[in-house]
């Protein structure tokens, strides 16, 4: 009874260190996610190929008003997390991604915020979408700027995207980006999409489920052991 107490004493400690000291249990495959940074490490800004390339920067808590005319056309934006986000400027081409490595094929949890706002865009018009894909697949988010009703200055709202997706191993990218287009008639309209929170991680659990089954399993077979 000693031995088995000894032997349960053990298995647990390797359950304790595995589901603490598991990479993939809370580690996040995106790095510098939230951009706090104060920069683009760690992410890419390809050129576009339509038009013109987009900005794309990081700006900081309560970014100065993007217009320098009457008083309506100023906002601030505040991060969702933090003192950084990006932002990609919507009228032409604007695409950020990084690429990340996935240790083994599994259910990945992508999450990020993002929060577009446009000024003076007609909701008669069809504007630059925002999309977000991996791998450059179908975009498995579509925001369209015609969403925005209101003027001067209207916005989503930051919304938090958090859904699983199954990754195989190797490597993959995760990218925004807003397609380009030149609205007729409108008055000097405008958009930027902001993205803040980036995350691609195994779910919280899903390591500690696989290791306490396979704790128990090996507890049953100490048992069995133990009684023959």
């Amino acid at each position: 009874m000693n031995r088995l107490r000894k032997w349960l004493v053990v298995m647990f400690a390797v359950l304790a260190l595995g589901v603490v000291g598991s990479p993939n249990a809370y580690a996040d495959l995106i790095t510098n996610g939230g951009f706090e940074s104060g920069t683009l490490a760690s992410w890419t800004v390809p050129i576009g190929n339509v038009v013109g390339q987009g900005t794309v920067n990081v700006v900081a808590v309560a970014a100065p008003p993007y217009w320098s005319s009457s008083l309506p056309r100023y906002f601030t934006l505040n991060p969702l997390e933090g003192q950084y986000m990006a932002q990609l400027y919507g009228d032409r081409d604007a695409v950020l991604q990084q690429a990340f490595v996935v240790p083994s094929a599994g259910w990945y949890n992508v999450s990020f915020a993002y929060n577009l706002y446009a000024y003076d865009w007609p909701s008669t018009e069809d504007g630059p979408d925002i999309f977000v894909a991996l791998d450059s697949g179908v975009a498995f988010l579509t925001v369209p700027i015609n969403d925005l009703v209101g003027l001067p200055v209207s916005t989503t709202g930051w919304q938090v995207y958090s859904q699983s997706h199954y990754l195989a191993g190797g490597a993959h990218a995760l990218q925004f980006w807003s397609d380009t287009y030149t609205p007729g008639g409108a008055d000097n309209p405008s958009s930027w999409f902001f993205v803040d929170a980036v995350s691609v991680r195994v779910p919280d659990g899903a390591t500690t489920v696989l290791l306490l089954g396979g704790a128990l399993i090996g507890l049953g077979a100490l048992r069995r052991k133990f009684r023959s």
